[in-house]
């Protein structure tokens, strides 16, 4: 057995079909529901035909075999194949072993009716109870749409399918709006959530460098420095400061110094070493309270 039935009575209910309308069963189910192999709502232990979709479970002659996978539907001895698609019984679901049909209709006379009144006669409707003129059937499983579970056929109920008309058994929804992948024109998944405002009264985050000034001569005479050089250095802002004096790549002297607020204060370069008369270069480093760094740099000939 397979999902579509018997495989020789499935070949005899499509011979009469157009091959454009034939449909290809697939050789099983690719996203069963658990317990139910036919994706038909009915649990396998009570389906009166697991393996052929029949959610309305119908069976005319009361033998415990639904109509759509019993030969003799009606139990009235002429065999009907696939119950509504043919065969010599032209009432599969009513018994009439007389086949009678006084308006030569092809419907005999006794189930020439139409119930849901939907101009569809009942033997070949693909929802006899319920009206459905256009016999819409999406996933061509003779069961038309207006009643059938799952009108894509990709084993999600349309109840909750996120796209109950496009095959995606997967479900994919990448944008998270309720709407599979496989049938949202625009399913690209949403930006990041904004960064959070700052607090009410808060300042604005500080990313602008202090501005960093050397207030001091650019000629130093060697007889007049003693163990230590006094840089003069204006800030914007509060700032920590550091500057290094080298002579030919060579670190000759070095200091720290805090300024407060904006404004004017002394870096003393201790640990002079003996110089020379040479062209050295004076290199300052301010940080202010966010961690913004400036820099300056200025030559500073030593004479004798």
């Amino acid at each position: 057995m397979t999902r579509w039935g018997i495989p020789l009575l499935v070949a005899f209910a499509f011979a009469g079909l157009p091959a454009a309308l034939a449909p290809t069963p697939p050789a099983a189910l690719a996203h069963p529901e658990p317990g139910d192999v036919d994706g038909d709502g009915v649990r396998d232990e009570v389906d009166n035909c697991a393996q052929v979709k029949n959610a309305d479970q119908t069976d005319a002659d009361g033998d415990g075999l639904g109509d759509r996978c019993d030969e003799d539907a009606d139990g009235d001895g002429v065999p009907n194949s696939i119950p509504r698609l043919g065969g010599p019984d032209n009432c599969p679901l009513a018994a009439n072993a007389d086949q009678a049909d006084e308006d030569g209709d092809g419907f005999g006379d006794l189930c020439d009716i139409d119930t849901d009144l939907d101009g569809v006669q009942d033997p070949l409707d693909n929802c006899p109870a319920i009206h459905n003129p256009d016999q819409a059937d999406y996933d061509f499983d003779r069961t038309g749409d207006v009643c059938d579970p799952d009108d894509d056929d990709d084993g999600e109920f349309d109840a909750v399918d996120n796209c109950p008309l496009v095959y995606n058994y997967d479900q994919v929804d990448r944008d998270g709006d309720g709407l599979g992948a496989a049938c949202d024109p625009d399913d690209t998944p949403p930006a990041g959530p904004p960064p959070p405002p700052p607090p009410a009264g808060s300042a604005p985050p500080d990313l602008a460098a202090p501005t960093v000034r050397i207030a001091m001569p650019r000629k130093l005479r060697l007889r007049e420095l003693g163990r230590s050089i006094a840089v003069k250095v204006r800030c914007s802002e509060q700032c920590t400061l550091r500057a290094e004096l080298r002579v030919k790549r060579r670190k000759v002297a070095a200091g720290r110094a805090a300024l407060g607020g904006r404004g004017t204060t002394y870096v003393f370069m201790r640990k002079l070493r003996r110089l020379r008369p040479a062209r050295a270069t004076l290199r300052l480093t301010g940080a202010d309270a966010a961690g913004n760094v400036a820099k300056a740099t200025r030559r500073i000939s030593l004479r004798r």
